[in-house]
């Protein structure tokens, strides 16, 4: 029996003559299911049949699971189905495969590098109802002239009416007409702006079961489809301790494309967030005015005062929109009614931080910064309905 079995081994096909061929797409929504195809070549005499298992990846389901597949010549194709669970880019480092001798009784195995990265993109579905309805809401009512705001690129003249600003009298005009006449801006187009996203340990903390990264991502693809429908220019930025992911503004049919990919590159980091690192890189690189939308989380006041210090320069120059995600929970143990001694300390500690935020928070306004504070699920609306605003304002 043994002499069987070396022998089944000895006339197996070696190692060295299996080619092996991945199939994979370059990126899946998030809930999607994702196919992986793997080719498996021999040079000469096929097994019956290959076996072949792949590692695991937390942001894929089912993976790392087996599949068989049976030669046709010298060919065997097998398929591997799984599921994006998770934002990110999922990353299959091994392949392994194995295959039976002709007499079945003993196996040949090999372990394959193969480094396949797959890009897990936020979901597109839920980000452009939400965005298009915040779009339909913040100008129902309003024909395509009123798109005019109080400054931006000059439109026409009009007779002046109650309500509108003196500043807009045009005075020689009037003088010559015998009457008010007032001159009429449209929004201006292709702007700035560039979503920020602070991926620090702070942000990684989960709210009702969905990091706060994760939430402000998909916040983020809302209104850069927002903005880029409103004609805008879009650049994605990320860091932690210091920048992970920088994206030039850009503008036109495949925008989109490129930020939901750098999106996918955003991780949850256990890292604490640099905001003098991250937002002087993105100063460095900016330069006509431009829209700096901000979504971080203050953690204590010695963060927040760093963050303070790096918001100063930028302000001169640029507008600063901060998106904070507010705390439920925090909230609901200051108010909760304390019936132990431990209540009444949790409270405590729950209401000073509160009054940390709120207080930085007061100090970004009276710099002249912008704050949006929403439920987490409300920010990417908030955010666009904010932005819109201070665009027909003529602030941006």
């Amino acid at each position: 029996m043994a002499l069987l079995a070396l022998c089944d081994w000895a006339w197996a096909p070696a190692q060295s003559q299996l080619a092996l061929a991945l199939d994979h797409p370059p990126g899946v929504d998030v809930g999607a299911p994702l196919r992986l195809g793997v080719t498996a070549r021999f040079d000469r005499n096929p097994p019956r049949a290959i076996e072949l298992s792949t590692d695991r990846d937390p942001l894929l389901e089912q993976s790392g699971g087996r599949a068989r597949a049976d030669f046709t010549g010298d060919e065997a194709a097998a398929t591997f189905d799984m599921r994006a669970s998770g934002r990110g880019t999922a990353l299959l480092r091994q392949l392994w495969s194995r295959w039976h001798g002709p007499l079945g009784l003993m196996w040949r195995q090999r372990r394959d590098d193969v480094e396949a990265g797959i890009a897990i993109l936020p979901d597109m579905a839920p980000t452009r109802r939400e965005a298009a309805a915040a779009m339909s809401a913040q100008h129902f009512g309003q024909r395509r002239q009123n798109r005019r705001g109080e400054g931006g690129e000059y439109e026409a003249l009009t007779e002046f009416r109650a309500g509108m600003s003196r500043r807009a009298i045009d005075w020689k005009h009037s003088a010559r007409a015998t009457r008010l006449v007032a001159r009429e801006y449209r929004i201006e187009r292709n702007q700035q702006l560039l979503l920020v996203i602070d991926s620090g340990r702070a942000m990684s903390e989960p709210m009702d079961g969905v990091a706060r990264v994760d939430r402000a991502v998909a916040a983020a693809m809302q209104i850069a489809y927002a903005a880029l429908r409103d004609g805008d220019q879009v650049g994605f930025h990320a860091f932690d301790s210091r920048p992970r992911v920088q994206l030039p503004p850009v503008s036109g049919p495949r925008a989109f494309t490129a930020i939901r990919h750098a999106a996918a590159s955003v991780a949850c980091s256990d890292r604490e967030a640099n905001h003098v690192f991250g937002l002087t890189s993105i100063a460095g690189k900016l330069g006509q005015r431009a829209t700096l939308l901000i979504f971080t989380e203050f953690t204590d006041m010695a963060a927040a005062e760093l963050m303070l210090g790096a918001v100063t320069p930028l302000l001169r120059k640029h507008l600063l929109l901060f998106v904070l995600q507010k705390d439920a929970e925090l909230e609901a143990v200051a108010a909760r009614p304390p019936h132990e001694i431990d209540d009444i300390s949790r409270a405590v500690a729950a209401g000073a931080l509160l009054d940390e935020r709120r207080l930085v928070i007061a100090r970004l306004r009276r710099m002249g910064a912008e704050v949006v504070e929403a439920p987490a699920g409300e920010a990417g609306t908030r955010a666009i309905e904010r932005y819109l605003q201070l665009k027909q304002r003529g602030r941006v």
